[in-house]
């Protein structure tokens, strides 16, 4: 087919057929929003177009047996805790390479299924996957990465699932390998699928599908259950359009193929008969609804073309977009020995901010063939006694495990340390490969921690749950929720409703700050009720360190109807926006403190739900103003953090005719700068100037003409 402009990343959504509108992709608000980001996109995407229909009549017809060509494949599962089938087994991770190799090969048990009208087009397109062998590191990998997330559904437009940052998974080189990241969600169930064409960033290149739609076993969901999700994003990664040519239904535009005949619009759920919405010449077939990029159901979908097939393949020519994975080596087998241990990284301490006594903590991965239950490490600063530590427990073969060595104190503050470790003696034999068991790191020990003001309002990208907790009980404990906030989406909730531990404590631990300023304060906006009045209440605490942890002091007590910022109620208790009250906490004791560690305690009572927002410590007694009214309306804005500019992105949900007012404001309530934007019902896009911003965090508000408020929070990091 044949499409008047390109877009680099497509954003697919697949939904089912049933008595609602149909919602089909993103195409134009992805467009607008690449060409935002990075104005060359849309040139590169004509170069590679060039290349590849140079490419298709210098080679001619694919017909022809050709080459395989094999593509080294990495899974990165980003599953929920709390959600096990999130987590998926290896089993439907290698049913869907299956998938991926039959129907790329037309080895798919339904070839049967082609009309014969069609069978003369039907393609072996010559292309086989194989689970990579050999991560980046030359290290064996089974090409699976599982990572635990909070995310439940990943915003598809700012490619969240692909940055460890916004809780998912950094790609791998996108020059070898082929990344699918598989996830709990996409845009609120709306999103089976999204892909980036050839030819756009690195770092977002590959392929998301829901966990759902992944692969033929396992918990899937009919009638995506068979594969065919991932057989048609990877279509697109191989830069093969839709087959009806996103036009609207006009007939207009093709998918740049010239064996996939014209139609009108997308099929769903498995059409019968020859159903032919648009005139093709010189002969005019009916409409290919059963071609892999087109929408049908999964046991609908059974045939690429030849001229698909060349599209793909001229990707993998000299000077193609992907040819670079002609040359990875990621499908080759790493040698293994049956014992090797592999001293992966230091996790802690690292960077500038560690106090005087530190407790290194490594990753060890078992890159033997045998279990991994018992190694050696030492460990030492430079000059200073070898310490020894010996760790039992167990390491699957290709696991790794998180290890905390004793406590080491380096003494003096203020300066630059090596720690050297070395781990020796896996299983009590000796290392297959000692080579990858050592090394020295640097950090530095200071009297300070990060510089005032530290904000943190716990809105999606956050690192909250990076910082330390305790969980004595590991039950119920401090977490991020989007039920409810002061301000923005989300809180951070303890949810004593149902949490039935009297006595029970847990705690998070902010970053460590420095307090060398004149007047120190800590702000926190909290809701909080009761679920009777003569209950016994749960218990608020804020306590302080100076000595990084060692030792802590209560600064801050509340329980009871001091607590309470709403009536006592026996329903679980979600605050609404004026329930909420800004509390204030001078920290003038302390201040020239240079290494201050603040920490929340709950000690559970009986009572409700307790909600936290809008960490705020400054110079002043100021707090931050919070919006008079309720967020029904999506306001995004993305990169975040960003540097010259950013995009605002406003969802109306209903026509909103008339400018909106948008108010940046520094965290003191301070404007900073003043737009219009004029609304229109749907998606509006607009950019942000920030270059005359400094490093910070901001809060952008926004003010439609019904007075309907939204508001974030933007970083500007340069």
């Amino acid at each position: 087919m044949k499409k008047g402009s390109l877009i680099a990343v497509l954003l697919c959504f697949f939904v089912f057929v049933q008595a609602q509108s149909l919602r089909k992709c993103s195409t134009m608000e992805g467009l607008e929003a690449e060409k935002i980001l990075n104005p060359e996109r849309a040139a590169d995407l004509t170069r590679i177009e060039t290349f590849t229909q140079k490419w298709i009549q210098e080679n001619g017809p694919a017909k022809e047996q050709m080459t395989v060509i094999t593509i080294p494949v990495v899974v990165h599962v980003l599953y929920l805790p709390g959600v096990p089938q999130s987590n998926i087994s290896e089993a439907q991770i290698l049913s869907q390479i299956d998938v991926l190799n039959e129907d790329y090969r037309r080895l798919n048990a339904d070839t049967t299924l082609t009309p014969d009208v069609f069978e003369p087009f039907a393609a072996d397109a010559e292309f086989e996957f194989c689970m990579a062998q050999q991560d980046p590191n030359g290290l064996p990998t089974t090409g699976i990465t599982r990572t635990p997330t909070t995310v439940t559904s990943f915003n598809t437009l700012t490619n969240d699932a692909k940055f460890d940052a916004t809780g998912g998974y950094n790609a791998w080189p996108a020059d070898d390998y082929l990344n699918i990241w598989v996830v709990p969600g996409l845009d609120d169930g709306l999103t089976l699928g999204y892909a980036q064409f050839p030819g756009g960033a690195d770092a977002t290149d590959g392929v998301v599908i829901g966990y759902r739609y992944f692969g033929r076993v396992g918990n899937l969901e009919v009638p995506y259950d068979e594969g065919r999700t991932t057989t048609h994003e990877v279509g697109h990664w191989l830069n093969l359009r839709h087959i009806w040519g996103d036009d609207g239904g006009s007939c207009s535009q093709d998918d740049l193929v010239n064996d996939t005949p014209r139609s009108g619009d997308a099929y769903y759920g498995c059409p019968t008969g020859s159903p032919n919405t648009c005139t093709d010449s010189p002969t005019d077939y009916p409409d290919m609804f059963m071609n892999y990029m087109d929408y049908c159901n999964d046991n609908c979908l059974n045939i690429f073309t030849n001229g698909q097939k060349q599209r793909m393949r001229a990707l993998f020519s000299p000077g193609g977009a992907r040819y670079s994975i002609t040359q990875s080596v990621g499908c080759v087998p790493v040698e293994q020995g049956a014992n090797d241990a592999v001293l992966v990284e230091l996790l802690e301490p690292v960077g500038t901010g560690n106090c005087t006594t530190v407790e290194p903590v490594i990753t060890v991965q078992n890159l033997g063939t045998e279990g991994l239950f018992y190694f050696i490490v030492e460990y030492n600063f430079t000059g200073g006694p070898v310490q020894t530590y010996e760790w039992t427990g167990s390491i699957n073969s290709l696991g790794s495990a998180q290890i905390t060595l004793p406590p080491i104190n380096t003494v003096a503050t203020g300066i630059i340390h090596n720690l050297h470790i070395n781990i020796i003696s896996p299983n009590g034999l000796p290392d297959f490969n000692p080579d990858d068991n050592e090394d020295t790191y640097t950090f530095a020990t200071i009297s300070g921690g990060s510089a005032l003001p530290f904000f943190e309002g716990f809105e999606p990208g956050t690192n909250f749950n990076s910082w330390f907790d305790s969980n004595p009980d590991g039950l119920i404990t401090f977490e991020l929720t989007n039920t409810a906030a002061a301000t923005g989406t989300s809180s951070v909730f303890m949810n004593n409703f149902i949490y039935n531990a009297s006595g029970a404590t847990d705690e998070f631990v902010l970053p460590h700050v420095n307090l060398n300023v004149s007047n120190p304060y800590l702000h926190f906006d909290i809701a909080y009720a009761l679920i009777q009045a003569a209950g016994a209440s749960d218990v608020l605490q804020v306590l302080i360190s100076t000595d990084c942890g060692a030792t802590y002091t209560n600064i801050y007590t509340k329980a009871g109807e001091p607590l309470s910022t709403a009536s006592p109620t026996g329903a679980s208790f979600v605050p609404t926006s004026g329930q909420w009250r800004t509390e204030s906490v001078s920290l003038a004791a302390y201040q020239g403190v240079r290494n201050a560690v603040l920490k929340f305690k709950q000690i559970h009572g009986t009572g409700n739900n307790l909600y936290i927002d809008n960490l705020n410590i400054t110079d002043g007694a100021v707090g931050i103003a919070q919006p008079d009214a309720q967020q029904p309306a999506a306001l995004r804005l993305y990169p975040n953090p960003a540097k010259e500019q950013a995009i605002l992105q406003y969802y109306a949900a209903q026509p909103q005719p008339g400018n909106a007012l948008i108010v940046v404001t520094d965290l003191s309530g301070r404007t900073l700068q003043t737009f219009d934007l004029s609304l229109q019902a749907g998606s509006n896009i607009t950019v942000l100037p920030l270059q005359n911003l400094a490093n910070g965090m901001y809060l952008v508000t926004l003010t439609n003409q019904n007075g309907v408020v939204a508001t974030q929070k933007i970083t500007v990091l340069r």
